[in-house]
């Protein structure tokens, strides 16, 4: 037992000790990627479940919306709508100069009696 060199074994120790710590550095850089790749995939998903929730709220909205021939249906009553309300305004114009004709008279104070 007296033969040993322990010179020698440090040596060789400190060759292990390197190689050792290479190895886990480069453990530690290949497995890099991997991790980084599952972080981006998890906020894929987190992304694609937002997408998701607001595409089935749009389409909520879009079955509440008109269809075509219900829009064109709508534009026909509105145009219905102003006419009668073009013709009401006449009408009323009508009544007001009545009721001023009216008022006139009844201020000048010829009324029939």
């Amino acid at each position: 037992m007296d033969n040993w060199n322990y010179t020698e074994l440090k040596f060789w120790f400190d060759v292990l000790q390197w190689l050792i710590t290479i190895g886990l550095g480069l453990w530690v850089w290949i497995s890099r990627a991997p991790r980084e790749n599952k972080l981006a995939i998890a906020e894929l998903e987190a992304r694609l479940k937002k997408s998701e929730a607001e595409q089935e709220k749009l389409q909520v909205r879009l079955e509440y919306l008109p269809t075509k021939e219900e829009l064109h249906q709508m534009g026909k009553e509105l145009s219905s709508l102003a006419s009668k309300l073009d013709s009401s305004a006449g009408r009323m114009k009508a009544i007001e100069n009545k009721l001023d004709l009216l008022i006139e008279n009844e201020l000048r104070g010829n009324h029939a009696r």
